[in-house]
């Protein structure tokens, strides 16, 4: 089904042989792409913000470059499909050979309730309560053995948070009011539901789902992405077009404006549904008694659970299926998180395992421990990714394989060195193991203090203020450089851009070029976005990447928005992950960087031989880590300083001025050194002289003195005076570096 094994026919290889692959070639692609639009900012009528919607998009290229994107597209949408097969089957399995002691239920929040009226003045339609609905459908086995019954639930609530709070509380009237209650035979219980990460499918309610099981033992089950409709939505629909019926049709007793009203006539109308209401306030009151804030802070991280589609828990562990079948094969061998590096685990922000083998492993599963440290919990917030894998909870949906998607259109001229036939990717995960060589420790290990010079610090404001124009690459846009700055109190307002970090690392490119040091850097878009052959290409322009000294990769997975950095040592033969939020394991964005790196290196040289290559990735003892949520793209480029040379590093509360160092770099278009003197001897600076301004060459620094040789000016001219203009001045008189040459 996957097609892993050799009874699954391929017929991409017997295309790739009778097909001519060098001919050119014209297709569409659905794409995810980052599109600009204008933000809700009260702060700025201008400000704007990057979204990301599907778009289809032309491409060119040659036939092998379509089979490419075919092939890395098949994989996924075959696991989608069985894991959807699995399900559904696992779910009809249930109902079928259901149990006098074992009750199936389905749970949905329904699209909440408009209240609207029958007689509705225009201003009212722009001011429309809601009403929150959460279904629930419980099939039991009737009393006398004979078929399944099916009870239909509704809750109504005015709390309009679809959050894990409000999905705990809903969940605990189920099991207590429509199971346990109702049934009190019921021993074990199959919850199914749809698996959005802000709702179902998150470490909280995997550990709440340990507190409904002291009375009954209950196994979670999740559809795959987009199948999971059912009874549930049944129940949603008819509930609100019997209420919507009524107020138009004038048949409801009282008006419909709130979640009481609305149970009030929904539960007056029809008899096969019934309706409960849950106030908020009644919500609160049993979230207090469930503790629920105590629970969910304890909650520990879950390696990859978006991947899973089947949760129980244990005694003291929790065991997590990729699919559902999986808890009831006999002999299963656990695996705890990170799985083994042959073909176990998927890197690919898709929902399923994208190499997971069933024939080599059918039992794949993982348990978490529920006496594990919590050493491993993420400090990031929504700018790093979890050291767990998990998804942030802004995400509503569950994630979509889209990490090999190319945004921007390239020409694939194809290379000599290149070869068609080796257009399969590497599939092998690589063995990467876990910190960093001796011998590049000691780069790291300098943490200085780091201030910025008044007279730079002024020229920053300056730009920031439009006072001087910013001359470094057109790509940086204003919006870019204040999130560089990072004086926003949003801590979103201070993620740096790809933009600026590429355009740093090709700083460091060039500094190196006078110390002999070959540097190449690759650009995010290249990296993350683009195709096995398309990175080699880049990565092979102009000379062989297996000559440089170091290939910088920053990289920033798509739904994780948290900035690492690959770097490759071509002649140690090394590739290693430096991430400033490393886990106590090998991050599942870090191993398949490294494993499309693996894969590069193979597309540039079909000789190369991977098992001659050393895959490492930091420990959080290795190299300074972050403390907040916004500084990862600082500490990436930090991290390519030292490597290159240009170390040390800084202490993290200096970063608001090592921004603007960077700043300044960028407008300049030249590496500065850390840290920066103070003055540079026989540069040319402003100096506020006497209330007047006058430029001189700095000749000696005494303390707090710098002595200068002044220009003096005749007219719009700077000229040599005749007399001696040579004086002292205080260091806070400097306020601008001229860079004249």
């Amino acid at each position: 089904m996957l097609g892993k094994c050799n009874k699954c026919s391929n017929w991409l290889d017997t295309l790739i042989e009778e097909t001519a692959l060098e001919e050119s070639a014209m297709w569409y692609e659905w794409e995810r792409v980052e599109v600009v639009v204008p933000s809700a900012s009260k702060k700025s009528s201008n400000a704007t913000k990057v979204v990301r919607k599907m778009k289809k998009i032309f491409k060119e290229g040659t036939i092998s470059d379509v089979v490419e994107s075919l092939q890395n597209k098949i994989p996924s949408f075959l696991q989608h499909v069985f894991i959807k097969r699995q399900q559904s089957s696992y779910f009809q399995e249930k109902l079928t050979n259901l149990d006098k002691e074992e009750a199936v239920v389905q749970v949905d929040f329904a699209e909440n309730y408009a209240c609207r009226y029958q007689d509705e003045i225009q201003s009212a339609h722009w001011h429309q309560e809601q009403v929150t609905l959460f279904t629930v459908a419980v099939w039991t086995k009737g009393t006398g053995g004979e078929d399944n019954v099916c009870e239909s639930h509704g809750m109504v609530s005015d709390e309009m948070a679809h959050d894990k709070k409000v999905v705990a509380v809903f969940m605990s009237r189920v099991i207590d009011n429509f199971v346990t209650k109702r049934h009190p035979n019921v021993k074990q219980v199959y919850v199914f539901s749809d698996g959005p990460s802000s709702q179902f499918k998150n470490k909280y309610m995997a550990d709440f789902v340990q507190t409904l099981c002291k009375t009954v033992h209950i196994q979670w089950n999740f559809f795959a992405t987009s199948h999971g409709k059912g009874v549930v939505d049944g129940i949603g629909g008819t509930v609100k077009r019997l209420v919507w019926n009524a107020v138009m049709t004038r048949k409801s007793p009282i008006v419909v404006d709130d979640a009481q009203s609305f149970f009030q006539v929904a539960n007056s109308l029809q008899s096969s549904v019934t309706v409960s209401p849950l106030k908020q306030k009644e919500m609160n009151d049993i979230s207090d008694s469930l503790h629920l804030e105590k629970c969910f802070s304890e909650a520990l991280p879950i390696p990859g659970i978006s991947r899973f589609h089947c949760i129980e828990p244990g005694r003291n562990s929790l065991s997590c299926f990729l699919y559902s079948f999986q808890s009831q094969m006999e002999n299963r061998p656990p695996d705890v998180y990170p799985y083994e590096c042959d073909n176990s685990v998927s890197n690919s922000p898709s929902e399923e395992i994208s190499d997971y083998n069933e024939d080599e492993d059918p039992s794949r599963k993982t348990n978490v421990n529920k006496h594990r440290s919590k050493e491993g919990k993420a400090v990031c917030d929504s700018d790093s990714e979890s050291p767990s894998g998990e998804i942030s909870e802004s995400d509503m949906e569950e994630e979509s394989d889209d990490g090999e998607d190319c945004v921007e259109f390239v020409r694939a001229v194809p290379t000599q060195s290149l070869s068609t036939t080796n257009i399969k990717s590497h599939s092998k995960d690589c063995d990467v193991r876990q910190g960093i060589p001796d011998e590049l420790l000691s780069l790291f290990t300098k943490n200085l203090s780091f201030s910025l010079p008044y007279y730079l610090s002024t020229q920053v404001q300056a730009i920031m203020q439009g006072l001087i124009v910013f001359s470094g690459s057109k790509l940086i846009s204003l919006n870019d450089l204040q999130s560089l700055v990072g004086n926003e109190d949003n801590p979103q307002d201070k993620w740096l851009t790809n933009f600026v970090i590429d355009e740093y690392f090709k700083l460091i490119q060039s500094a190196s070029e006078g110390k002999n040091v070959k540097v190449k850097p690759l650009s995010w878009e290249i990296f993350e976005k683009g195709q096995t052959l398309l990175v080699a290409r880049h990565l092979q322009q102009d000379e062989s990447p297996f000559i440089q000294d170091l290939i910088l990769l920053p990289c920033n997975t798509t739904h994780s928005k948290h900035w690492f950095l690959v770097v490759v040592l071509p002649k140690k033969k090394m590739v290693i992950a430096l991430d400033s939020v490393a886990g106590d394991f090998v991050k599942p964005t870090t191993q398949k960087a490294l494993d499309k790196m693996g894969s590069v290196l193979k597309a540039v040289d079909a000789s190369c031989n991977l098992d001659e290559w050393a895959f490492f990735c930091n420990s959080k003892d290795d190299i300074p880590q972050q403390t907040n949520g916004y500084d990862c793209g600082v500490y990436t480029c930090l991290y390519a300083r030292c490597l290159a040379g240009y170390g040390p590093m800084i202490k993290e509360e200096c970063f608001p001025h090592l921004r603007e160092c960077m700043l300044f770099s960028l407008h300049r278009g030249i590496l500065h050194e850390i840290p920066l003197p103070a003055i540079v001897l026989e540069e040319y600076y402003a100096v506020d002289y006497l209330n007047k301004y006058y430029i001189g060459r700095a000749l000696s620094t005494a303390n707090q003195l710098v002595k200068f040789k002044f220009l003096h000016r005749v007219f719009d001219r700077y000229v040599w005076p005749g007399r001696d203009d040579i004086d002292n001045v205080h260091l806070p008189c400097v306020f601008f570096w001229s860079h004249c040459t």
